[in-house]
């Protein structure tokens, strides 16, 4: 049961390869062992893609695949809305380009409200 209202920003510390799988979540400023336990499902999402590559987002992955992804191209914001009707308690971005995504070019806003 979310108990209040939280918010989570991380931005990817390392580059992400053409190609491979990133979880925002367990970057830094990303939530705690405690913040998962007691403020999640997670209910909204921002993902801001600065980088020259197209991206997906996966909401609650399973390996490769989800049921709600979402592609961002590069140099794009996508935010959830709010009326949507749907929760998930992990993200995985995959770079769909043919190069590096550098650092610092993704950031993920997550919240339980």
């Amino acid at each position: 049961m979310v108990s209040r209202k939280k918010e989570w920003y991380m931005t990817n510390a390392a580059a992400i390869v053409a190609s491979a799988q990133s979880f925002p979540l367990a970057e830094t400023g990303a939530p705690t062992d405690i913040d998962i336990r007691e403020d999640f499902p997670l209910r909204n999402f921002k993902v801001e893609n600065k980088s020259g590559v197209s991206i997906t987002l996966l909401l609650d992955p399973v390996g490769a695949t989800s049921k709600i992804k979402f592609t961002i191209p590069n140099g794009q914001t996508l935010t959830s809305d709010p009326n949507d009707n749907f929760t998930f308690s992990n993200v995985a971005i995959i770079n769909d380009g043919a190069i590096d995504m550098a650092i610092g070019t993704l950031t993920v806003n997550v919240r339980n409200y």
